[in-house]
């Protein structure tokens, strides 16, 4: 078997006991740890399942590990072509992959339309680790998770665009050369290791790139790779005797950004006799990659880093990658406990920090399901960002219940049009929440429905979150078409809030997603979870508003009036 660079679960039988469909799942604790510690290994997971794709992220979700996998096809389609399909996308080669499942039809389909992959059958699960091709390299940052991460989110991009090049040039290629002999052991590991972009199929190890580089004989360079979507570290290298290469590599990663194209040009063309098959050709026109010379791997533009923070619903997770860009980024999300999700995003816990010690010690409250200590561990007040991404997203959706007998006791959750004290409902939360009908009995007995957050409250707890006049507040509101009249009376409400707010404090910026999301074909399952082509916009408008200085009462309105408001102003002119 060759060495392993990635592992394709089936899920139903396979990464899980039962089938998600019919009675339910459990996850082996064992099968969780073997993708965290193939993650820690450099060893990335995805998976290949015919499910419904809803109910495989809601349980991933709950065991906590729904991030640790790129590049999921959940659907009932035949799985021969998307494997290949799945392949061909990450820029790997099947005799890297391992594809597990318990139908031998499937691993039989597998291994005709992806030759060479590694198919086996779950009985294979109990000895991967020790298996010598998935040995991987220590990457307990999860780096090369990350990396894919970064790869899948472009590729989604990508599909926005009317052609490739188009979204090549608004990706902002950008190539920072830097001291090969800084890099040896990298360099070495691209010479080794590298198949697809390896031109001359040459192996030279770090006493070999330490020999060319001590030598006048030979121009030795390697150069990091960075876009608007991150950073792919050093990511090519090249060697030059006389007229001719004898190392042309270039990393996987940025496979298909037409970077060896433009070093081959750069570098004046010189003779190239390639080896074997290569992904990309060399030698065509490449005008949208920027070249600076003698660079320390930080993109000079781009000056002081600062640090923020963001705060909300797992949706914001993918604009992290983004804004690393400009930013040293920290996160506070949502993720489950008990099976449950736990959110401390409303501003009510954000707000109500002096209440801790009374919660901590209520000892009834903290083995609730969704209550957790890490809800009042937040950032949020922390001297060490200069800006702070909050989308109060659970102002909009939960409703408040007082305890009984300690009326300042207040737990936000659920939805405010359910009440979770009513018998009637608890059907719908034991099924949507996986709340039992004790816990939910023991907390009707002890809590007090009070509705959803109001108006006067929002406001107030605004004002002690965003307390700080010389942090940046990004704030995001909520759409308001058309869904049920209780709700969307609701979402009024607390946008009107929002809009005064950040119209009365200069160091809040407003993110009006009302001018993203207008009606159902922006949205999914939820007014709240957005589509692709919706999310691309407000990441838009996300990262404009952290890369630029903040000033009084102003306001971030999507990419789409921009354009409209030009196409305008335009027709007008033609007139």
């Amino acid at each position: 078997m060759d060495k392993i660079k990635l592992v394709i679960w089936d899920l139903d039988e396979t990464f899980w006991k039962g089938t998600i469909s019919e009675e339910g799942v459990k996850i082996p604790k064992r099968h969780i740890g073997i993708v965290k510690e193939l993650t820690a290994r450099g060893i990335v997971n995805s998976i290949c399942s015919k499910n419904d794709e809803k109910n495989v992220n809601l349980a991933l979700e709950k065991a906590g590990i729904k991030d640790y996998f790129v590049f999921n096809s959940v659907n009932w389609e035949a799985k021969g072509q998307r494997l290949k399909g799945m392949i061909d996308e990450m820029n790997l080669r099947p005799v890297n992959v391992l594809f597990l499942d318990d139908n031998p039809s499937n691993l039989k389909e597998a291994e005709f339309y992806a030759k060479g992959i590694h198919a086996r059958l779950p009985d294979f699960i109990s000895g991967m680790l020790d298996h010598p091709s998935l040995k991987g390299k220590d990457d307990h940052e999860h780096s090369r998770l990350k990396q894919y991460k970064l790869l899948e989110q472009k590729r989604t991009e990508a599909k926005t665009y009317s052609s490739n090049e188009e979204f090549l040039r608004q990706s902002a290629i950008r190539i920072v050369f830097e001291d090969p002999s800084s890099h040896l052991e990298r360099l070495a590991e691209l010479s080794e290791r590298t198949n697809q972009l390896n031109y001359t199929k040459k192996r030279s190890g770090e006493k070999d790139f330490k020999r060319y580089i001590e030598s006048e004989e030979y121009e030795v360079k390697c150069f990091r790779v960075l876009d608007n979507y991150g950073d792919y570290g050093i990511a090519g290298t090249y060697i030059i005797k006389g007229d001719e290469y004898v190392e042309f590599i270039f990393s996987c990663r940025i496979l298909g950004m037409g970077v060896p194209g433009f070093i081959y040009s750069f570098t004046g063309k010189k003779k190239l006799q390639a080896e074997g098959e290569v992904s990309e050709e060399y030698d065509r026109e490449v005008d949208w990659i920027t070249i600076k010379e003698g660079g320390t791997g930080e993109d000079e533009e781009l000056g002081e880093r600062k640090k923020l923070l963001i705060i909300g619903s797992c949706d914001l997770e993918q604009a992290s990658y983004y804004m690393s860009r400009t930013h040293d980024i920290d996160k506070e999300f949502n993720y489950p406990k008990m099976n449950v999700m736990v959110h401390g995003d409303h501003t009510y816990w954000l707000a109500k920090q002096d209440l801790k010690q009374r919660y901590l010690k209520n000892k009834a409250i903290m083995r609730m399901p969704f209550m957790d200590r890490s809800i009042f561990e937040t950032k949020m007040f922390s001297k060490d960002y200069d800006t702070i991404v909050y989308s109060p997203s659970m102002d909009y959706i939960q409703g408040l219940y007082a305890h009984k007998r300690d009326k300042r006791l207040i737990i936000p959750y659920g939805f405010f049009w359910k009440n979770m004290t009513e018998k009637k409902n608890w059907k719908e939360y034991q099924d949507e929440k996986r709340l039992t009908r004790k816990f939910l009995k023991w907390f009707s007995d002890n809590f007090t429905f009070l509705g959803p957050n109001t108006s006067g409250q929002f406001r107030k707890n605004l004002e002690a979150i965003c307390s700080d006049k010389k942090k940046r507040y990004i704030l995001l509101n909520q759409p308001e078409f058309s869904m049920k009249e209780e709700r969307r009376r609701h979402h009024k409400k607390l946008n009107k809030v929002l809009d005064d707010f950040s119209k009365a404090n200069g160091n809040v910026t407003l993110i009006d997603v009302r001018e993203i999301v207008k009606g159902e074909k922006d949205v999914t399952d939820d007014p709240t979870h957005y589509t692709r082509e919706a999310y691309y916009l407000l990441v838009q408008m996300l990262v404009k508003a952290a890369g630029k200085e903040i000033t009084t009462n102003k306001r971030i309105w999507s990419w789409n009036r921009w354009v409209a408001r030009a196409k305008k102003l335009v027709r007008m002119l033609r007139r």
